[in-house]
């Protein structure tokens, strides 16, 4: 069981659902200040990145290939006082927790702030749910969804549309950004998602990413079973009413209105199905730090998850 974070302090706005509406991309390097990695140290405190782009994940020239990353040239700079102990920030970022938890929103800012990049697998599974409803493919049928995410080409990058979101996806060429959000991906996507084959075949790309360092990652397993070295793992989370109403809300602001209890029905089913799963089941990683959201605001958890980040290294 992971261990509790203290509260943080207090921000204005809402929690948003982790299904989207987060300001940043879903795979980014930001503009904004970051730390230097080093691969040494759990936790990090502050450090200057600078000359951070934006990029995006690519896979390569043919259909189910090892996604990759545009280069980016940077420079990394660290200052510390004759007073202040050696501070390091981690090259791996592992952010878990239950659908509605706020981990896009959460774990696109950090990545901001870090400049690092940023990915959120639950994306590349939802591409892969969307495909087999459209396809007809039975949620059940595991030899088929196998073949789909191998044969799938997925692209994550910045917002190519001023619509609201914080990231655009590509299936096959075609934006399905707002597809897989909605609600038959919502039924389906953890029975895809609980396949082996599928999860191999995602398992392949994101491990690739995470090998060259400095990403925040955020799933349901990512500290568990993709990053089981990942240098800080933090598991976000919240009550299953209040993720249902952080969910209504995010609806509600795209013009969509959906019953909180059939809302509320629906997020304790896939938390049921992520926590009993044979294959990387949803659960704590015994060194990850456990932050409960429940009425925080946006800047509330960032300020939680950030100071869990950015500690200083331990006096030798």
């Amino acid at each position: 069981m992971g261990r509790r974070a203290s509260a943080g302090d207090a921000a204005s706005g809402s929690l948003a659902s982790e299904s989207g509406g987060a300001p940043p991309a879903d795979v980014r390097r930001a503009s904004r200040a970051g730390g230097e990695a080093n691969s040494r140290a759990r936790c990090p405190s502050r450090g200057r990145t600078r000359g951070a782009s934006i990029t995006r994940i690519e896979p390569a020239d043919r259909a189910g290939a090892t996604a990759t990353v545009a280069p980016v040239d940077q420079s990394c700079e660290t200052k510390c006082g004759p007073t202040t102990r050696v501070a390091v920030t981690p090259r791996t970022i592992a952010i878990d927790g239950p659908a509605g938890a706020g981990k896009s929103t959460i774990g696109a800012l950090v990545a901001e702030r870090l400049g690092y990049l940023f990915l959120d697998t639950g994306a590349m599974y939802r591409a892969v749910a969307l495909a087999a409803i459209r396809k007809g493919i039975d949620p059940d049928d595991s030899e088929q969804l196998a073949k789909l995410a191998r044969d799938s080409r997925i692209t994550i990058g910045p917002p190519t549309v001023r619509d609201g979101r914080a990231y655009t996806v590509l299936f096959d060429g075609a934006d399905v950004t707002w597809d897989i959000r909605s609600a038959e991906v919502d039924a389906s996507v953890s029975q895809v998602a609980r396949v082996p084959a599928v999860r191999d075949a995602m398992l392949e790309q994101q491990r690739d990413l995470a090998r060259r360092g400095r990403v925040v990652m955020v799933g349901r397993d990512i500290g568990t079973v993709v990053l089981p070295e990942a240098e800080c793992k933090v598991f976000l989370t919240a009550s299953a009413a209040e993720r249902a109403k952080r969910r209504e809300e995010e609806l509600a602001a795209r013009g969509e209105v959906r019953p909180r209890q059939e809302l509320l029905t629906e997020i304790l089913r896939r938390d049921q199905l992520d926590s009993e799963r044979k294959v990387a089941p949803l659960r704590i990683a015994d060194d990850a730090i456990v932050v409960q959201t429940d009425g925080l605001s946006v800047g509330q958890a960032l300020e939680q998850v950030l100071a869990i980040v950015m500690r200083p290294a331990p006096a030798a």
